[in-house]
């Protein structure tokens, strides 16, 4: 199986921002903690991209084991280019109207 290449959104790295930020003022490291976690998951998924089902059109999702947050991603593999995008990274409460607007933003 090819590896694929994992891409954020603009407004998943904005995600990613708010939540390392968030934790790191809760507790020095934790922010860090929260980003190594999500580029362990990523990195997972360059390989296994399709190991998430499917949970909203074409979106599928992983939650991350330690932090109470969900991201959502998509695989583009119609072309010889193959990647996975990540188009959001949102805490598990965000609720589904939020989660109903960001993922239709990409579409």
């Amino acid at each position: 199986m090819e590896k694929y290449d994992v891409v954020t959104t603009p407004a998943a790295r904005l995600d990613l921002d708010d939540a390392v930020a968030w934790y790191e003022s809760k507790k020095e490291g934790l922010g860090i903690d929260f980003l190594i976690e999500f580029y362990d998951e990523f990195t997972y998924i360059e390989n296994n991209p399709k190991i998430y089902q499917v949970v909203y059109g074409e979106f599928r999702r992983f939650q991350m084991k330690r932090f109470p947050y969900l991201a959502f991603y998509r695989i583009d593999d119609r072309t010889s280019y193959m990647r996975v995008v990540i188009v959001a990274v949102l805490h598990v409460n965000s609720g589904p109207e939020k989660l109903k607007r960001r993922l239709g933003e990409d579409v």
